[in-house]
C-alpha cells in the first residue's frame, strides 16, 4: 500500500512565489503541480521534480489564488496526488 504524504504550502521570500515542503522519502522523489483552476483536471502545470522534499515557484501572479499538489514517487511506484493546497499568492 501506498502512503499519502504531508505537504505544506507557505509565501516565498520575493512577491509572487511560494515555498512547497513535503516529508522526506527514502529513495524517492517528488512532484508538485500547479493551477490556477483546480477544478479544471488539464489545467495542472508540472514544475520538475525534486530529490529534496522542498520547491520553490517564482514567477506567479500577485493577489491570485493558486492550487498546489504533490506526489511522492518510490520504487513501489508513485502515489496519489495529496489533496490540493489553495494560497492567495502576494
Amino acid at each position: 500500500m501506498l502512503f499519502r504524504s504531508v505537504f505544506s504550502v507557505s509565501a516565498g521570500g520575493i512577491p509572487g512565489s511560494v515555498d512547497l515542503r513535503a516529508e522526506s522519502v527514502v529513495r524517492g522523489s517528488h512532484e508538485w503541480q500547479y493551477s490556477a483552476d483546480a477544478a479544471n483536471a488539464n489545467g495542472w502545470i508540472e514544475i520538475d521534480p525534486t530529490v529534496q522534499a522542498s520547491a520553490s515557484i517564482s514567477g506567479l501572479g500577485t493577489l491570485k489564488r493558486y492550487f498546489f499538489r504533490h506526489r511522492t514517487v518510490t520504487v513501489e511506484g508513485p502515489t496519489e496526488w495529496d489533496e490540493p493546497i489553495s494560497i492567495l499568492v502576494v
